[in-house]
């Protein structure tokens, strides 16, 4: 009879461990699914309405806009091609921030960079710009567009040389957790987004680039 209760009992604990193993399991596997890529991306919706309303509103480009969101990890696709009629992203990009106060050409701020409109510091600016004069750059494809800074958030981008323009050290997928490298404060893309973005933005006029 003993025997049979402490079988019992060991049969008892050991089913307790298990599930209790399973259950710890099951945690880890929701905290690192919680962290994957895909998992990290706020849709881009709200974003393409209010830009909608905006590019009617200031009578600019109805075709297409550039949104970048960059509160996202630098590591993920975070710019998007918006297609303005169809209100959806018809593609995502890599694009890289300013260092800010950090060493140029890592990715220190992958996840927390600084932002400021203010010359030499190196930043990225919020807000929504126009995209101007297509003009020669040392960088990537050489092909730059100036940006018309429409806020007071972003007024000195042309002051602060503030351009979209390709480089070659921007990855074209995406490198989470690691993050894109950092530059003084231009949106800049990997080569083949730059190549494709000149072929539409030839065509195109007053396109809304809007970071935010």
């Amino acid at each position: 009879m003993k025997k049979i209760l402490l079988i019992t009992i060991i049969l008892l604990v050991g089913s307790a461990i298990v599930a209790y193993n399973l259950k710890i399991r099951n945690k880890i596997i929701k905290v690192v699914s919680a962290s994957e890529p895909s998992n990290l991306k706020p849709s881009v919706l709200p974003k393409i309405n209010e830009a909608v309303s905006f590019v009617n509103k200031n009578k600019m480009n109805k075709e297409m806009a550039i949104l970048i969101n960059y509160h996202l990890h630098s590591g993920l696709k975070r710019g998007y091609i918006v297609d303005l009629k169809l209100k959806k992203a018809i593609d995502s990009f890599m694009v890289s921030h300013g260092c800010g106060s950090n060493s140029w050409g890592q990715d220190f701020s992958k996840t927390s960079p600084q932002f400021s409109n203010e010359p030499e510091s190196h930043c990225s600016s919020l807000g929504k710009y126009k995209i101007g004069e297509r003009g020669y750059s040392s960088w990537g494809i050489n092909v730059k567009y100036l940006m018309h800074g429409l806020e007071k958030t972003n007024s000195n981008a042309l002051k602060r040389t503030i351009v979209l323009h390709g480089w070659g050290d921007v990855p074209e997928n995406e490198v989470y957790p690691g993050g894109t490298i950092e530059g003084w404060g231009c949106p800049a893309v990997a080569n083949t987004c730059m190549t494709k973005l000149d072929s539409m933005l030839k065509k195109q006029k007053n396109v809304l680039l809007w970071t935010y």
